[in-house]
């Protein structure tokens, strides 16, 4: 019996340890992004589509799900590149480099530019 009152034990003792490990990581990320306004260091990545404004680039990049909800977005002054905010949601796409598209403190993706571009 106290065999397996150990490995039980043991057993919560690991997924304790992750679990605190894991509150651990996403403290720092809420600290580093939220807190202090700094990128994340790992974000997905998304390759352009044939955008032709930033409305369609946080469409495409799933933050909004429809074109009003993107100029909503973009209206409420939460929606940066590269940390600059969007001010005119008729913005054209012009990105021929890596840029960084976030959508309030929480929600970032690195777009990559249309290959042959």
């Amino acid at each position: 019996m106290a065999d397996v009152a150990f490995q039980t034990f043991d057993f919560v003792g690991r997924e304790l340890n992750a679990t605190l490990a894991e509150a651990r990581t996403a403290l720092e990320r809420f600290e580093s992004t939220v807190q202090r306004g700094e990128l994340p260091s790992e974000m997905s990545e998304l390759q352009a589509g044939a955008w032709r404004s930033v409305a369609d680039a946080l469409i495409g990049a799933d933050f909004a799900t429809s074109r009003r909800e993107a100029e909503r977005l973009i209206a409420g002054n939460g929606v940066k590149l590269d940390g600059e905010p969007v001010g005119d949601a008729r913005q054209a796409w012009t990105a021929t480099k890596p840029v960084v598209l976030s959508v309030g403190n929480r929600r970032f993706i690195r777009i990559l530019p249309q290959r042959g571009t």
